[in-house]
């Protein structure tokens, strides 16, 4: 009978511990792009204005899945793209990138149908290149860097 007193108070604690604060992180966390443009155009047209961080997903061989949301690493990322230009905002530290997208192959005799962001410095000096999906909407963002199983994949949220 001791035991099941002792496991009632630890559920008690726990479910004490949980609160609406939590909830709602786990909601914001969640921007889906399943649904994403296939269109070049139209991604350079829903792409322009300001994102907000909302986490980085990383998968490694052996290790599995790590998230880094802002609540675990205390940071705040925002990117703002103009029409040539994408602003980065790491906890206010701001850098400036030039940025066209493409289809993945583009200029090769082996383009795909996946949208990608090339960034360069803004001395035209290459960068990297990222996925992109961009939901139907316009209101999800995520920038795929793990193709290489280097990388994390990058998810937004436009900012109202």
């Amino acid at each position: 009978m001791r035991i099941y007193r002792l496991l009632f108070l630890g559920l008690l604690f726990i479910l004490g511990s949980c609160t609406n604060d939590t909830i709602e992180i786990v909601q914001i966390t969640d921007c889906s792009t399943d649904d994403n443009v296939k269109s070049k155009e139209t991604a350079k047209a829903l792409i322009i204005g300001k994102w907000n961080w909302v986490k980085t997903t990383y998968t490694r061989r052996g290790v599995g899945i790590t998230t880094e949301t802002q609540l675990s690493t205390d940071k705040t990322l925002t990117f703002e793209f103009t029409d040539k230009k994408v602003r980065v905002f790491d906890n206010n530290d701001l850098t400036e990138e030039l940025y066209e997208i493409k289809f993945w192959g583009e200029g090769s005799n082996t383009v795909d149908d996946i949208l990608v962001v090339k960034f360069f410095k803004l001395t035209g000096e290459f960068q990297g290149t990222s996925m992109l999906f961009l939901d139907t909407s316009g209101s999800c963002l995520t920038l795929v860097n793990s193709y290489n199983d280097v990388g994390g994949d990058l998810n937004f949220k436009r900012a109202d």
